[in-house]
């Protein structure tokens, strides 16, 4: 593999006590941090902070990887012919991948995805030979949040660029880089053995966040406030249940899971936080977030791909002659689904074409932030782990919470199955995990958002190639 890293410096992104602060303008953020800069706790601030800068970044989860690339890729989205959209180009064939856009898009995620973890590994090269230099709890809590994000990061390039472990767990997918170096090639390993790497960095950072608080906070101790912008120890669980799931345990998903919701750290948004009030509203519901990041710029890519004057990522083309149109199709408004928060309040509309509108937040305690796991995805998890039969009463627990009706038992697994389903494409537009729900489960087709049609997910596929410059690793 080639370099993946710089050395220069880089400034810290303060963490102040009412959000995620804004990194200070420096030109070398992206950089991973000299080792000598590493000798006091500050530097490990800076060095883990800028982790998180690059996570935010568009390449990766401030655009790509949350509200446009992988929900395109899921059909969320209408994309209009005569808006030059970079995802719009040859869209539904087969050599999408390969299109003149889309291909740096894809070698940009794999290439800034291993400098995020390139940083990481860095800093866990030197953390142990300091551990003297950390006040309060703060060596476990920088090292276990490292390493939390190391298999975090791990866990979605393989869910990009690996098989799914249902359609091909022994089949190579990416390398799992625990070192630090530019020298030292890591070979591809199997999908199964990526998830069990992913799983033994998330189990030693669970050990290490074992007195981690989301709520924590101090006047003293930066590093323990708004932790939902932190790898916490709520994440490691939520995290671990997403990965079992996915390896097809769920056992063990549902044990994780549960670990969260019965922690009861964390809410269900109220209707009376949704209203239209802007300078209080709380779309990205951030009471319910068990991690995000923090972006700076978040309003202007809601403004390119959103906004009424820009038509880039739009919803549906309105209602179909005056009746039911894709929005509400996929909200079963003309079943109840009409009292459902996600459509009375996650949508804007300019004439008949509505938009998210996830993104607009001006209440400034909650701004600017990017969901990356939310309290509901647990219960799902739950529900699926358990089956109908005992599951039906976490999936309910969302839909109250939401605005709905309760479903009503008895329910046969098909039937079950769907209603999981169907709540993956409510809750989690904007949020890129409505893909990685489809590759999971290897489904043959995904649904259009206008939920009556069907298209082949063969094309373009679940899996992204690998950057040409990495292909050599293939006979390794």
């Amino acid at each position: 593999m080639k370099a993946i890293y710089k050395t220069t410096s880089f400034c810290l992104l303060v963490l102040s006590c009412l959000g995620c602060s804004k990194w200070l303008d420096v030109p070398s953020k992206t950089d991973v941090v000299e080792s000598d800069m590493l000798s006091d706790e500050q530097g490990y601030f800076d060095a883990l902070t800028g982790v998180y800068y690059l996570m935010a970044d568009n390449s990766l989860y401030g655009d790509m990887l949350s509200m446009s690339f992988l929900d395109v890729l899921a059909h969320r989205y209408n994309l209009r012919d005569y808006y030059p959209s970079p995802f719009r180009t040859y869209f539904g064939q087969a050599n999408y991948y390969e299109s003149d856009n889309i291909k740096p898009i894809i070698e940009t995620i794999w290439n800034n995805g291993y400098n995020a973890i390139a940083n990481i590994n860095n800093l866990l090269l030197n953390i142990d030979q300091d551990k003297s230099v950390f006040l309060y709890d703060n060596y476990n809590l920088i090292k276990g949040e490292a390493l939390g994000l190391r298999a975090f990061l791990h866990f979605d390039l393989l869910r990009m660029f690996g098989h799914s472990y249902l359609e091909g767990a022994n089949q190579p997918s990416i390398p799992y880089v625990r070192i630090f170096s530019g020298k030292v090639l890591t070979p591809l390993t199997s999908v199964s053995a990526a998830l069990d790497s992913t799983i033994a960095d998330l189990k030693a950072a669970e050990e290490l966040l074992g007195n981690d608080d989301i709520n924590n906070s101090s006047i003293e101790n930066i590093w323990v406030n708004t932790r939902q912008c932190h790898f916490n120890n709520l994440a490691v669980y939520a995290t671990l249940a997403r990965v079992y799931l996915y390896k097809g345990d769920k056992e063990n998903a549902l044990i994780y899971a549960k670990k969260v919701i019965n922690a009861n750290k964390l809410t269900f948004v109220t209707a009376s936080s949704l209203v239209s009030n802007y300078t209080t509203r709380d779309l990205t519901f951030s009471v319910e977030q068990i991690f995000g990041l923090y972006k700076e710029d978040v309003d202007d890519r809601y403004t390119h791909y959103f906004s009424n004057t820009s038509y880039n990522l739009i919803i549906n083309s309105g209602k179909n002659n005056g009746t039911v149109g894709p929005l509400e199709n996929v909200y079963e408004v003309s079943s109840g689904g009409g009292t459902d928060y996600r459509y009375l309040y996650l949508f804007s509309a300019n004439g008949t074409t509505y938009f998210l509108s996830k993104y607009t937040q001006y209440n400034v305690l909650v701004q600017k932030r990017i969901p990356l796991i939310r309290l509901p995805e647990m219960y799902y998890i739950a529900a699926e782990a358990l089956g109908p039969s005992e599951g039906l009463v976490y999936l309910n627990t969302v839909r109250e919470n939401r605005g709905l009706g309760k479903l009503l038992a008895p329910i046969d697994e098909d039937n079950f199955q769907q209603e999981i389903f169907k709540e993956y494409q409510k809750e989690f537009v904007g949020e890129g995990q409505l893909f990685y729900y489809y590759k999971r489960l290897n489904e043959a087709n995904m649904m259009e958002f206008n939920a009556t049609e069907t298209v082949s997910a063969a094309i373009p596929g679940y899996i992204f190639p690998m950057p040409e410059d990495e292909t050599y690793y293939e006979g390794r």
